[in-house]
């Protein structure tokens, strides 16, 4: 979902290995970036995030696209997001006070409570459920978007 990243870098493992002189195949493991959020009638589309998110990339394919029009859709909405460093650089506080978006405080060490967690966890469990396994990131990021709409709201 995340979308908060929550989720990690698209990679891709060897295939194949050797095993006493003999080449055996390896099932590839894809992982992805993402980002998702919800309301409490609604959810944002997932944004794929291609590499590394730092604050200005969070701000230009996350905030601007698909958070601020969520938001302003909502009416009136607090934005909880957790203090990982893209999330609080100034730049982005910046952008919230800007455009008079409210945020939930979230202590610092605090344990990852917020409610999305559930919904990641819900894809996933989507996601083992399907075989075989995702050939490509494209594959898998399709199945992710698809598992994500399932999601009853």
């Amino acid at each position: 979902m995340s979308a908060t990243p929550r989720w990690s870098d698209s990679s891709l493992e060897t295939p194949w290995r050797e095993d006493a002189e003999q080449l055996l195949y390896v099932q590839p493991h894809w992982s992805y970036t993402g980002y998702y959020g919800i309301g409490y009638h609604s959810r944002t589309p997932l944004v794929r995030i291609a590499s590394t998110l730092n604050s200005q990339r969070y701000i230009s394919e996350v905030l601007e696209p698909v958070v601020l029009p969520y938001l302003l859709g909502l009416g009136t909405a607090i934005f909880p997001q957790d203090n990982s460093r893209p999330h609080v650089a100034r730049i982005v506080e910046r952008f919230f006070v800007n455009h008079q978006i409210e945020l939930l405080p979230y202590p610092a060490r605090f344990p990852d409570l917020l409610w999305i967690e559930n919904m990641c966890s819900m894809v996933a469990q989507q996601l083992t459920q399907i075989t075989p396994p995702a050939a490509t990131p494209d594959q898998l990021w399709q199945r992710v978007e698809a598992a994500w709409s399932a999601i009853p709201q």
